[in-house]
């Protein structure tokens, strides 16, 4: 079991360095017509060009909880308050389903006047006290939906994220 490892060790060591011997220049010639070639071979009318280096990904490594400055929390205020759409996720699909669930949550009490608006493909659908509801939709494809909370003299205090889901109907 040992020498395999060995041998095939080996191999991914090659195949690694192999790409870089391969690298060679690249020669951009036009010729009499006009039309542009590369080459990576050279020839007297050749002119050698300079390529980007390769696109690579390298994956963001995750520093460790040590490592990470500890954040003061911050004093948040009356006024402080923050709204976001908890269902559906962001690029949730829904299969056969007209009524969807779609539920908010905001930070700090809410006024007893106070008021949820939804906004569906950016148009008013509903207004409720509640957190959550249900909506019915016919259409089926791409959706966006938005929560704004409005007080009692119909002003906006606060808006979510638009989030946007898909919807769709098998048809037999």
């Amino acid at each position: 079991m040992k020498y395999k490892f060995i041998k095939y060790s080996k191999w991914v060591i090659f195949l690694l360095i192999f790409p870089t011997w391969l690298m060679a220049a690249i020669y951009q010639k036009t010729d009499a017509a006009g039309e542009l070639s590369f080459s990576d071979t050279s020839t007297p009318d050749a002119v050698s060009i300079a390529l980007p280096p390769a696109n690579i990904y390298v994956p963001v490594t995750q520093i460790s909880q040590k490592a990470q400055p500890k954040a003061q929390p911050k004093a948040q205020t009356k006024t402080e308050q923050k709204i976001a759409i908890t269902a559906p996720n962001n690029q949730q699909t829904f299969h056969n389903q007209q009524d969807i669930p779609v539920a908010v949550q905001v930070e700090n009490k809410l006024h007893p006047n106070d008021k949820i608006a939804w906004w569906l493909d950016g148009k008013f659908v509903q207004q409720t006290s509640a957190r959550q509801t249900t909506l019915t939709i016919d259409e089926p494809g791409e959706h966006t939906l938005q929560a704004k909370l409005i007080d009692a003299d119909k002003k906006m205090l606060l808006e979510s994220q638009t989030v946007t889901f898909y919807l769709h109907r098998s048809v037999v």
